[in-house]
């Protein structure tokens, strides 16, 4: 309760709460008639929330979306998610709507929030992350002072609970990366450099842009911010990436990504879970993407993805030559990365004593 209770002041130091009474649909529809033909020019936004399973965050997700600066009747809130409840109170004249979906993958509750929103720009938040204060704000400014923008990308901290991190980075940025549509071949990598398709929770779409892929953003299991970007390089908009942090990331136990005081086995396993999902995911997003140098490094993911399942003992994966090829050259100038490479055609007692060296490495760090 303890721990709960500071999160509760840590929300509220971010993004101090100013109750509103609470309004109806038809309150909130009048509302946004009026706003959309007095400017005309300022995007709606819509917030998908999405959530499966777990409702320890969720409260606080939702109270960081209700409390931005942003006047209420400019955006929405969608909360997707296969249970009822569990969003706490909704006292504000912001509308907040819950949509109900059993399916597991995320990208299929992106979908059905997607079909739900009314705004012209989305803004993803995931269940166990927040938005401060400014984010929606900031939205709006970008979208509303650049008619092509299609894809937003600001920066984050990681919060573990005992302190705040920035997003990993290659070097401290200070200015806005902006990229035109005729642009983005050229500048790919740049944007790669600076992690423009890392964490949902920074993320904000035109609609427009997003309903042209959901028939492929629907098969997506977990790594819906690659598909997001991806997306938006091959559509025809503007892409920005910010320096500016307005979004908290949160690492725990039940990350899939970062797994977190987890015991060897369990390491292991769940490692070897997301990295299959991981493959079929990027699998799924190489369909629609034809255009080099986009396509290309996804079969550089593939390969990378390969070698390190097949490189974890009892994966069931096996490697292909031309997948170290890929690795090989990516290490170029590293000679332990290149040797790692290599444990994916070892027999099964040395991949597990790789693993179980990189494991304790790990956990003493």
């Amino acid at each position: 309760m303890a721990g709960r209770k500071s999160e509760d002041l840590m929300v509220e130091y971010f993004a101090p709460l100013n109750p509103l009474p609470r309004t109806n649909t038809w309150g909130f529809r009048y509302r946004l008639l009026i706003h959309l033909s007095i400017n005309p020019a300022v995007p709606f936004i819509s917030v998908i929330i999405t959530a499966h399973d777990r409702t320890q965050y969720l409260r606080n997700a939702v109270r960081s979306a209700m409390i931005q600066t942003l006047p209420k009747n400019e955006y929405e809130i969608l909360v997707v998610k296969n249970f009822r409840g569990g969003i706490g109170e909704t006292s504000n004249q912001v509308r907040i709507r819950e949509v109900l979906v059993d399916s597991t993958p995320s990208g299929t509750k992106v979908c059905e929030g997607v079909k739900e929103a009314e705004g012209e720009i989305v803004s993803f938040l995931d269940d166990d992350d927040l938005f401060l204060s400014r984010k929606l704000m900031k939205v709006k400014e970008v979208f509303a002072a650049h008619e092509n923008l299609g894809y937003f990308k600001n920066s984050f901290l990681t919060w573990d609970g005992r302190g705040f991190h920035h997003s990993p980075s290659p070097r401290e940025r200070s200015e806005e990366l902006y990229v035109y549509n005729d642009q983005k071949r050229s500048k790919f990598y740049d944007l790669f450099k600076w992690r423009a398709y890392v964490n949902s929770s920074s993320i904000s779409v035109r609609k427009e842009v997003l309903k042209r892929g959901l028939d492929v953003l629907k098969r997506v299991n977990l790594i819906v911010d690659v598909f997001y970007f991806y997306l938006s390089l091959v559509s025809q908009c503007d892409i920005l990436v910010s320096p500016e942090v307005l979004s908290l990331y949160r690492i725990h136990g039940a990350n899939a990504s970062i797994q977190v005081g987890s015991s060897w086995g369990q390491l292991a396993q769940r490692r070897i879970d997301f990295l299959k999902n991981h493959l079929l995911d990027i699998r799924t997003i190489r369909e629609m993407i034809d255009e080099p140098p986009y396509s290309r490094q996804l079969d550089l993911d593939v390969s990378i993805d390969r070698i390190t399942l097949a490189a974890l003992p009892v994966s069931g994966v096996k490697a292909h030559f031309s997948d170290y090829l890929d690795w090989y050259r990516l290490y170029a100038g590293n000679w332990r990365g290149r040797i790692a490479g290599l444990v994916a055609f070892m027999p099964q007692f040395v991949k597990r004593k790789y693993a179980e060296r990189a494991y304790r490495q790990r956990a003493n760090m």
